[in-house]
């Protein structure tokens, strides 16, 4: 038996409904609302337990998630998250006696800034992550920390003299680039998500606001004059008006815009024709000093670390104070730049806190742990984002309410029963639904007290009827109804709530949480449901669906008339109504039964038993996507399975979206590109000829069989052909280097599992570098020219050229000397070379 239904299961529909205190989710549900901010709350991956002797100075994290921990000697190791193992990484770089001080790692570099013997003779040094091989060292005077931002590195350099840190943008080739401003005592560099950077400085004696903001980023204005009192200082302009207050010396963070904001112009301060800020307008004060006083509790707060996931949350962690005391209070701080409030993050440590970290997903938008480096002893502690459901402040309670109207189209309907999909799982949490039935809908002008001109007001925000009026809050009536001539009282309000609640009569399901439950007299063509979430602090129920169904009918109808008596009836009816509702679920799966056999509508929970029935190995590796196209394009993979062809189109289908290569690959990529459609115009290569090779420059993934090499009778060559494909039932995928290491993995048992029944192969993973005649190390991992590696121009330029890599020196006079002028054109020569930057 099926039945007709109504029912509310999209964001469309939901937002329909009279809402208290509750959101729509991104799946179409509704749940409890949640607070703007997430609450940090002990990971369930704990951080490693760290030994007493290790002085560790700062942690970082990659894209992958693993942490790196930095100590004071250089030493850095790395600790794998999902395996929960710490290691030391034993990497090849020099080790000053001079203490580091940062730690950056990028998807294929790690990189440690270390403090010289003064302050103006720091460095930075750029490691390969996987070779463990020193890449390049550059001087940065005084750096002090770093921040990765993609693939380059933000450092914070403190500079020789007070007011004179910056921001230095360094590459991954080692170039750098100036940010416009500089600041007085800066302590620590953080990046939000929108690659914005904030820096932890102090304010030094004698400024005001906006004077310190001029002398910091370099603005003078000539005409600005500066005049003493018994007060202090004051500045004014040239006419004699006053520039800035003054305000208390002490700790400040500035915002520095994102590159990408500065190069667009996006921000309020003027843009040049050179591409810099104009008079760096867009470098402005976030958190000023007087945000830090503490006046009648204590000493100001005196941060000394910063993380930020976005403009409107910055995290401050606390140290020791001036007068040296231990923070024996909270030392994790969150600033709310729309409230312009400080306030505790809620999470007490032992110590003051020196580093925040906040690693971030992949795709680098949502946080995924938080991690505070205590002061006095080395102990990391890992903390997750969670988002605390939001408090109902007329019931003091987390509650939340709504409240929809069905229309069955029919005056007098019966209505029969309501069924909710939800997840009430969470314990403490739950839903308790109600109902009334009615032909007429009521107005808000048909109670008492409510006039044309306030209910015309009011149905402009969305209360038109008597029940959106009831479940409105008391203040949003004040100011829907208000005007600049008439002003409702809190009083009228509550009075008109509560006399709609007494006109509408909400009938409960029952007792508890019922899912599915029989409607009793529920008569009339309108249908009202009102749920009622209730959770806690974390938990909360999620209602996916409501569903009602009408007209009443029932099982009782198929019974003799003996059993249809009106003392029986009720009784009866309810009790069959159990068997009722299994059944006609059952036949509505039945009905329905067709969406799982099909890979695009079948529910993800039941993706793994199709593939099953197809004999499609189940992996959670792939992605949800990946895995419908799989069952989509079944048919077509089995006549192709054991051959080249179905074993690359599984490896793309599992690749989905082939990861794009690093900036230095696409260019030299784009180069060979360009060098192709040359020789094609000029007719050095035929159309064909020239299809193909692009067609080969756009492939990310080869494989590689024995075949003649032809005469090429270079023994280097055949021995490195024949380690890759040893005899002719061998053959190779050769991967490229920005293949994540999770997916080379499942890539390899693809390979395993697809090859023919007489070949063997497996995975080799290419390196974006050439050593030529290099060890048996080296040997392992093969060069292609034009599949990792490209031949490309390289031009001599004084200062840059590093010699062995991109130039040689032949042909040279006797005479010449290191350090002197050439005599003539011949004395050095710029060579073309391979390229050997690694991505690793």
């Amino acid at each position: 038996m099926t039945q007709p239904f109504v029912a509310t299961n999209t964001y469309r529909e939901w937002d329909r409904w009279t809402q208290v205190n509750t959101e729509i989710t991104s799946a179409d549900a509704v749940q409890m609302a949640t607070e703007q901010y997430a609450t940090y709350v002990p990971s369930e991956k704990p951080a490693p337990g760290l030994s007493p002797d290790l002085d560790i100075v700062d942690v970082d994290a990659d894209d992958c998630g693993d942490v790196y921990l930095l100590t004071s000697e250089g030493g850095v190791s790395r600790y794998d998250t999902d395996k929960r193992e710490l290691e030391r990484i034993p990497c090849e770089w020099d080790r000053d006696p001079y203490p580091a001080r940062a730690i950056a790692v990028t998807d294929d570099t790690i990189y440690v800034a270390t403090g010289g013997q003064s302050d103006a003779d720091g460095y930075v040094q750029a490691v390969s992550k996987r070779l463990r091989r020193l890449r390049w060292t550059t001087a940065i005077e005084d750096p002090v920390a770093m921040e990765h931002d993609n693939d380059d590195v933000n450092v914070l350099d403190a500079g020789q003299a007070p007011g004179t840190g910056s921001i230095v943008i360094l590459d991954n080739k080692g170039r750098r680039q100036s940010v416009p401003g500089t600041f007085h005592d800066p302590s620590d560099l953080a990046t939000d998500r929108h690659g914005n950077r904030y820096i932890l400085a102090r304010l030094p004696d004698g400024t005001g606001a906006e004077n310190e903001k001029d002398e910091l980023i370099g603005n003078e204005d000539e005409n600005s004059t500066k005049k003493e009192d018994d007060g202090g200082t004051e500045e004014t302009d040239g006419g004699g008006e006053r520039v800035g207050e003054r305000m208390p010396t002490g700790p400040i963070v500035w915002r520095v815009p994102s590159p990408e904001q500065i190069r667009a112009g996006e921000e309020t301060g003027g843009i040049d024709a050179t591409g810099q800020m104009d008079e760096h307008d867009d470098i402005e004060p976030l958190v000023t000093p007087d945000v830090f006083e503490r006046t009648g509790i204590g000493p100001p707060l005196e941060p000394i670390a910063i993380e930020a996931n976005c403009d409107c949350e910055v995290l401050l962690g606390v140290g020791t104070g001036d007068d040296g005391r231990d923070v024996d209070e909270e030392t994790l701080y969150r600033y709310d730049s729309e409230s312009e409030t400080l306030e505790s993050a809620a999470v007490r440590f032992d110590h003051p806190v020196r580093r925040l970290l906040l690693a971030r997903d992949r795709a680098g938008t949502e946080v995924e742990h938080l991690y505070v480096l205590e002061e006095n002893e080395p102990i990391l502690t890992a903390l997750e984002p969670k988002l605390e459901n939001r408090l109902n402040l007329e019931e003091l309670a987390y509650t939340g309410h709504l409240v929809g109207r069905f229309d069955s189209g029919t005056e007098g309907c019966q209505w029969h029963r309501v069924t909710l999909e939800d997840d009430t799982e969470q314990p403490g949490s739950g839903v308790r639904t109600s109902y009334f039935a009615t032909d007429v809908v009521r107005d808000v002008t048909e109670l008492p007290g409510i006039g044309s001109t306030i209910g015309d007001r009011l149905r402009a925000e969305g209360v038109v009827t008597l029940v959106d009026l009831a479940e409105c809050p008391p203040g949003e009536i004040v100011t829907y109804g208000s005007s600049e001539n008439y002003q409702v009282s809190e009083e009228d309000a509550e009075g008109w709530i509560e006399r709609a609640r007494e006109e509408l009569e909400w009938q409960s399901v029952g007792v508890g949480d019922a899912s599915d439950a029989l409607l009793e007299g529920a008569v009339g063509r309108y249908l009202w449901i009102k749920l009622e979430l209730r959770g806690g602090q974390f938990a909360s129920p999620t209602v996916n669906s409501v569903r009602a169904y009408f007209p009443r009918q029932s099982y009782l109808r198929y019974m003799p008339d003996v059993y249809r008596e009106d003392a029986d009836e009720a009784f009866l009816e309810r009790f069959l109504s159990i068997f009722e509702s299994i059944f006609v679920d059952i036949e509505e799966n039945i009905e329905s039964s067709i969406r799982y056999m099909d890979p695009g509508g079948i529910p993800e929970e039941y993706i793994d038993w199709l593939e099953r029935w197809l004999a499609l190995e189940a992996d959670e590796t792939w992605s949800t996507r990946a895995r419908r196209e799989r069952l989509q394009r079944a048919p077509e993979l089995f006549k192709y399975r054991g051959t080249r062809t179905g074993l690359l189109q599984s490896i793309q289908m599992f690749l989905e979206d082939p990861p794009e290569p690093p900036r230095h690959w696409r260019w030299a990529l784009d180069q060979e590109r360009e060098a192709v459609r040359e020789r094609r115009n000029h007719c050095e290569l035929s159309e064909t000829e020239a299809e193909a090779t692009l067609d080969r420059l756009s492939k990310r993934l080869f494989v590689l069989e024995r075949t003649d090499p032809g005469d090429v009778g270079e023994t280097a060559v055949l021995s490195a052909h024949r380690r890759l494909v040893p005899s002719q039932q061998r053959f190779s995928v050769l991967l490229p280097p920005y293949v994540e290491e999770g997916d080379a993995r499942t890539i390899e048992r693809l390979v395993r599992d697809h090859q023919p029944a007489h070949a063997r192969g497996r995975t080799v993973r290419m390196r974006s570098w050439i050593q030529l005649a290099g060890d048996e190390h080296d040997r392992m991992y093969p060069s292609l020219l034009g599949v990792n590696s490209a031949l490309v121009d390289r031009e001599f330029m004084l200062e840059e050229a590093a010699l062995g890599k991109d130039t040689a020196l032949t042909g040279g006079e006797s005479l010449a000397r290191r350090g002197s002028r050439a005599c003539s054109e011949t004395e050095t020569e710029a060579e073309t070379k391979t390229d050997t930057d690694s991505d690793c």
